[in-house]
């Protein structure tokens, strides 16, 4: 008896192991490929409708002004700490840069989305992606994540956490003259 019990734990131990190593090598690729700087792909068109009624199309934006986009969900608590940076850019850059904050549409709904940029003020433009087409074409596989796309729209930026030097690269995309 004693002996089926340590074997068990010993099975137990290998497989943690083997968990724990798949997690890891999981995880690796897709940081890769989820973090990426000055791609110079094109960025894939969208049209969504904000939560103030305007309609938002990217080509819109093309050879006018740089374009940053920041999707989200309302229960994501990195979001949540990134509201102050993305009011202080908004605040510095709106004339400059065009912000639109993305909710993903994944475990969340309108009224959420409503009531949260009520509750923080959110003074950046707001979408609702409820079928999360837009996630898609950008492939968002987590919250936050952040694409920035330049006057020409390339994709200069996406990635999960703002990278040393955005506020620099914003800055410079917003003066950019054509």
């Amino acid at each position: 008896m004693l002996h089926k019990a340590h074997l068990t734990l010993k099975i137990i131990k290998q497989l943690s192991r083997l968990f724990i190593i798949t997690l890891v090598v999981i995880a690796l690729p897709s940081k890769a490929l989820t973090q990426s700087v000055d791609t110079n792909i094109s960025a894939p068109d969208f049209s969504t409708v904000t939560l103030s009624g305007d309609t938002f199309t990217l080509a819109n934006f093309r050879g006018n002004k740089p374009v940053y986009l920041f999707f989200w969900a309302t229960w994501c608590p990195i979001c949540q700490r990134e509201i102050p940076r993305l009011k202080a850019f908004h605040q510095e850059f709106s004339e400059q840069i065009e912000i639109l904050a993305i909710n993903v549409g994944i475990n969340d709904n309108i009224n959420n989305v409503e009531q949260y940029q009520q509750k923080y003020n959110l003074p950046y433009a707001l979408a609702f992606d409820d079928n999360s087409r837009i996630s898609e074409l950008y492939g968002v596989f987590g919250t936050p994540t952040q694409v920035i796309i330049d006057i020409d729209g390339h994709i200069r930026y996406q990635g999960h956490q703002f990278p040393h030097g955005l506020e620099k690269m914003l800055a410079t995309l917003a003066t950019a003259k054509r």
